[in-house]
């Protein structure tokens, strides 16, 4: 349960960044260093990010402890 709560976190950042800083999916996809089409796979299972991906996409996202938290 608390899984599938921190994956539907994560979208949600990642929806508000994506959205805040005129991003796409692919661009983003581009600036962790995978395929878009990884990244929409790997956004449907959070727990399939590598270590390094996930890291990439916290830094990349700026977001607050609190809201690492939420989503690790």
């Amino acid at each position: 349960m608390a899984t599938d709560l921190r994956s539907c976190e994560l979208r949600g950042l990642v929806s508000y960044y994506l959205a805040k800083y005129n991003y796409t999916k692919p661009e983003l996809a581009l600036k962790i260093g995978i395929s878009p089409a990884t990244l929409y796979r790997k956004l449907d299972n959070p727990k399939s990010f590598t270590f390094g991906e996930f890291l990439k996409l916290l830094e990349i996202l700026n977001l607050t402890p609190e809201q690492k938290l939420k989503v690790v």
